[in-house]
């Protein structure tokens, strides 16, 4: 089913799933009082605020106030809701969160369509960063609470340390919320209910999706040209797109050279299985675990060093996912034009 063109058979959507901004008041106060303010600017109790070194009685000027969804999907909105607020100067941004989101198309009457767009982008993502991982519920008792390393350096692997298939029913995470960027692909079937009553709420099945969403933080955001409100004034989001970076083995014959002899693929995965420094997760086992460096650039006009490879020579760029994660950036800048 997947040979189908991804257009034909999911409906695509980037958005900002959340950001953050540090504020500063003219005035001393509550973290409380700037949360009412918000929950009465933007009609919903759906963001949060905390007050940076505050004082006694919780009283503080710098704040860092999230907000989610619609708010944070469209610079004239952001500017509203902050122009709305006694502040002394321009929010920074401090933290930023953009999902790619694939709904089955109903048309398409395929039941396993999102799991099999979780499996694609989770297999695919040339993601680096630390402790690629996936959350298994059944190990969240473990000594490693849940999570099941994708590591292929362990010379005695566990279930706990190792897992050899990616599992598109778990969560694939890549770095840790501390990291400047960090990643999750996973089955996105509940939403976070971000005020009212703690916990999440189940989607209905029209909006189950399969999701790939990296967030970005500190010097990562300056890099990317992010680091005041108004830089989000007619940004570009498009420029991110080398960010969530897919990709897809060569075919067996590329990768054997034109020799389909199971063993000549069999020594393949044994000397990448031996290969631990690749940090991208795409195409795993072969792209997590294959070759690091290209040691035929290892020349003495080379200084003799190996170059780094960003991506395993097995792989190739998918170029249908690609270009769909940038045209959908590219529509998601379209809420952020210059007035």
């Amino acid at each position: 089913m997947m040979s189908q063109s991804l257009r034909s058979r999911y409906r695509t959507e980037a958005v900002i799933d959340w950001i953050q901004l540090d504020v500063r008041t003219t005035q001393p106060t509550q973290p409380r009082w700037i949360w009412e303010n918000l929950q009465r600017i933007t009609g919903t109790n759906a963001t949060r605020t905390e007050a940076i070194n505050p004082g006694a009685g919780g009283v503080a000027t710098n704040f860092r106030i999230t907000l989610y969804d619609a708010q944070a999907n469209s610079y004239s909105e952001l500017r509203r809701i902050v122009s709305a607020l006694p502040l002394a100067q321009e929010p920074t941004v401090t933290g930023l969160e953009i999902s790619l989101d694939f709904y089955a198309r109903p048309e398409d009457g395929d039941p396993n369509a999102v799991t099999e767009m979780v499996r694609r982008l989770q297999a695919g993502i040339a993601a680096y960063g630390k402790d690629a991982r996936q959350f298994d519920p059944s190990l969240k008792d473990t000594a490693t609470m849940g999570n099941v390393f994708l590591s292929g350096d362990d010379p005695e692997p566990t279930i706990y340390t190792r897992r050899l298939k990616i599992d598109p029913h778990h969560n694939l995470r890549i770095g840790s919320k501390g990291n400047q960027i960090s990643y999750q692909v996973y089955y996105k079937r509940t939403d976070g209910n971000w005020g009212g009553d703690s916990g999440n709420r189940d989607l209905p099945i029209a909006e189950h999706r399969a999701r790939a969403e990296f967030t970005l933080r500190g010097d990562e955001l300056a890099k990317h040209g992010i680091v005041r409100l108004d830089d989000l004034d007619g940004y570009r989001f498009q420029r991110l797109a080398e960010l969530l970076h897919f990709r897809r083995l060569r075919s067996i014959d590329e990768l054997t050279q034109g020799r389909l002899e199971i063993m000549q693929l069999m020594q393949l995965m044994l000397v990448a299985a031996r290969k631990g420094r690749a940090e991208a997760v795409c195409t795993y086992p072969l792209g997590r675990l294959a070759y690091g460096t290209d040691a035929r650039t290892g020349k003495p006009r080379d200084g003799g060093k190996p170059k780094e490879l960003r991506h395993s020579r097995h792989t190739v760029a998918d170029e249908e996912l690609n270009r769909i994660v940038r045209a959908k950036l590219a529509t998601l800048s379209t809420r952020f034009h210059k007035k």
